[in-house]
Order: C-alpha cells, then sequence, then structure tokens
C-alpha cells in the first residue's frame, strides 16, 4: 500500500503470511483510496507456494503464488490489484506501509 501525495488517497494491498497453531494464515488489507480493514484467511501452503481465498465487495478472490526471497509473486483469479497482461502481481518483501 502506498499514499498517492497528489490525491490524498491510499492504495495497494498488503498480505503477512503468518503460523498460527491451526496452521498458516494470510493477514490481507486492500486499500483503494481508503484502507480496508484487514482479513485474515487461512492459507494452503505448499513449499513455496501459496494459495488462499479472500472476501471482497461480496465476492471472492483466489490468489496462487509464490514466495521466494524478494517477496510474493502470483495472480489473483480475476487478475485484480494487477496492471499487467497476464494479471501477476509482485509484493516485494518490505516494511509495511503501517510502519
Amino acid at each position: 500500500m502506498a499514499y498517492h501525495q497528489s490525491s490524498g488517497d491510499v492504495a495497494g494491498l498488503e498480505v503477512f503470511v503468518v503460523y498460527t497453531r491451526e496452521g498458516y494464515a494470510a493477514v490481507v488489507q486492500v486499500a483503494q483510496g481508503v484502507p480496508n480493514t484487514p482479513v485474515v484467511v487461512p492459507v494452503k501452503l505448499n513449499d513455496s507456494t501459496v494459495a488462499f481465498t479472500m472476501p471482497l465487495g461480496g465476492r471472492q478472490l483466489r490468489f496462487e503464488g509464490k514466495i521466494d526471497r524478494d517477496g510474493l509473486v502470483g495472480k489473483f483469479d480475476n487478475g485484480a490489484f494487477s496492471d499487467r497482461q497476464d494479471g501477476r502481481i509482485m509484493l516485494k518483501r518490505t516494511r509495511s506501509y503501517w510502519q
């Protein structure tokens, strides 16, 4: 997520994959002008492959991707949050918008 000085909006996506006693979970926060309430969803993790489904605007968005040393690369089933032709996104390992 990032603050856009010209519009005053916060836009983007943050995903944190964390371990819990029930297994892995993703804490996902979307901002489209203002930040939405974060959601916590279960994650299927197999080696470096990650899959989760999250609610957004009355629908379910499925994400599949891979974690590597640079970050999280993959795509939502409808190309959400991507400006690329192939619908892929790259979330770099970096400080949170909130830090």
